[in-house]
């Protein structure tokens, strides 16, 4: 046994392999499956597939995976007990194959039988070895390093958001680790889990400081992952969230969590993502690009939303139709946009959020239907005992808690087949009791009036370099003296520095701003005079 050990310490240095995660439902030949599971059967060279199971296993598995291309000695594996998963038959099985397969079922049946064995030791010395591993549903939440294990059953979004601390939140650390640093989440969007993933990215933050990424899988999807760790999406979509540098925490037992600034992006059939770097390498097909529109609107007036309320989505700008339908509106096309009345501009608004459960996901994806449509929106989640409140320079209380999906910096966004949406670099917030939000920052250090374009009292004449590393130089010009000021804001409205604050004669100026001590991205450099502004967008790139 000590010789094993020597062995697998070896294997954990050496190249890993690839993974394939799959949300869940039914595969098929023919269907969508066969480009994802084709490529598990390419990442194993076409060896031996193996797929496995705590219950009766899957002979259907096999047959595919041969049909795929794979090797004809590819077959299921039962592995019901702790006495079957340290079986040196077992292991033998397990470590000549070049790709296992982990079917669906209960986690923690695959816990607390293979934890610690050698079917652990075996997926480890594959993948370690350059094979691939693979799992659906509960065997593709087996796969992160952080394993939300359901020891004490499952658990719904509402449950978790109302108390971060539920007993039903339980982990598991050291068991695969395949993925290490992400914790992956099944059904995602037909059972609404947004709420659960995001409270259980908290906990993980919480209690052990830790940063991780938060994979949501949907069903009839799969994620595909090379060995740099670059993930094609196959299928449907997957929800992708993690923390920001700008990330605000409270998560306390009996409370609703507040967590606010997590990256979200929903990315559909076709889009490849860094996972370590935690880009979007590729858009796909799907999406294209969108730039925010330079407007300029303020008009906010005094106003309470109620989140008990299905009318209140009367106040915003696009109201998504079809959410107390079927409860698949949101699968099948059933989810439609009509006008509201704009009391509150560039806003989407889903009341009842977490009313029942069996429309969980009409509400969360008609929040996202209603953000990509054009031009770009926040996306209000408000459940029954909350409400928010808004005055009329655009500030909002909130009363309770309520969820903000925010979307308004540049990014990617589409429909596949005009029925889902994706989305990239959106910002999500956990509002809790007495947290505000400014609406109306984006347009007072983006927008430009037309009035203001054409003044002749002072203009900018470039950004140079631009893209720049770490430095570059804004050129502008004034025809009249006065009080000239210029801030640089980052794509959140936070102002990052303040560069000119002082009385200018007329003539031309120059300042360098330095980024050295922020992060990669775009910053927006505001120009006060008198009373106009003007804006210029920079990128940052380190």
């Amino acid at each position: 046994m000590r010789k094993f050990y020597l062995f697998y310490l070896m294997t954990r240095l050496s190249a890993q392999g690839s993974v394939m995660l799959v949300g869940g439902n039914a595969e098929s030949y023919g269907g969508w499956s066969d480009d994802p599971y084709g490529w598990f059967v390419q990442q194993a060279d076409s060896g031996k597939i193996v797929n496995i199971d705590v219950s009766e296993a899957s002979d259907w598995y096999p047959a595919y995976f041969i049909n795929l291309g794979a090797d004809s000695s590819s077959h299921e594996l039962q592995i019901p007990n702790i006495f079957s998963a340290n079986s040196q038959n077992v292991y033998h099985d397990l470590v000549t194959a070049d790709g296992i397969f982990i079917e669906g079922g209960d986690q923690w049946d695959y816990v607390q039988t293979w934890k610690g064995t050698l079917v652990d030791s075996a997926i480890h010395v594959v993948f370690n070895n350059g094979g691939v591993i693979g799992g659906t549903s509960a065997g593709l939440a087996i796969l992160g390093g952080i394993v939300f294990d359901a020891e004490n059953g499952s658990l719904t979004s509402d449950q978790a958001i109302a108390n971060p601390y539920h007993p039903r939140i339980s982990f598991t650390d050291d068991f695969l680790d395949i993925l290490s640093g992400v914790l992956t989440d099944s059904h995602f969007n037909d059972r609404g889990r947004l709420g659960r993933l995001v409270t259980m990215v908290a906990r993980r933050a919480q209690d052990h400081g830790e940063d991780i990424l938060g994979l949501g899988m949907g069903i009839k999807t799969a994620f595909c992952i090379d060995q740099d760790r670059i993930g094609t999406v196959y299928g449907k979509m997957i929800t992708v969230i993690h923390q920001t540098d700008d990330t605000e925490l409270y998560c306390v037992p009996a409370e609703p969590l507040r967590f606010t600034h997590l990256k979200f992006h929903q990315l559909l059939h076709g889009a490849v993502y860094d996972i370590d770097n935690r880009v979007l390498v590729d858009p796909g097909e799907n999406m294209s690009y969108y730039e925010m529109p330079y407007e300029y609107l303020n008009n906010y007036s005094d106003l309470t939303i109620n989140g008990s309320n299905q009318s209140s989505e009367n106040y915003g700008e696009i109201i998504v139709t079809g959410i107390t339908g079927d409860s698949d509106n949101w699968w099948y096309g059933g989810l439609g946009t009509t006008v509201g009345d704009t009391s509150v501009p560039d806003v989407v608004i889903i009341p009842k959020m977490w009313t029942d459960y069996y429309y969980f996901p009409n509400r969360i994806i008609g929040g996202l239907y209603g953000i990509v449509s054009d031009p770009p929106k926040f996306a209000f989640y408000l459940d029954d005992n909350c409400s928010v409140s808004i005055n009329e320079n655009g500030l909002m209380t909130v009363s309770n808690y309520a969820h903000i999906l925010d979307a308004f910096p540049d990014g990617y966004a589409g429909y596949l087949n005009s029925v889902l949406p994706g989305i990239s670099d959106a910002t999500l917030h956990y509002f809790t009791e007495s947290d505000t939000f400014d609406l109306s920052t984006y347009y007072i250090v983006e927008s430009i009036d037309d009035e203001l374009i054409n003044s002749n009292y002072f203009a900018i004449q470039s950004l140079y370099p631009n893209p720049f590393n770490p430095q570059t130089t804004l050129h502008y010009s004034l025809t009249k003296q006065g009080i000239v000021k210029v801030n640089v804001f980052n794509i959140r409205g936070e102002s990052v520095d303040e560069v000119v604050n002082e009385f200018h004669a007329p003539g031309e100026y120059s300042i360098t701003w330095s980024g050295e001590k922020v992060s990669t991205g775009i910053y927006y450099f505001k120009m006060k005079f008198e009373n106009e502004i003007k804006v210029v967008k920079g990128v940052l790139i380190k």
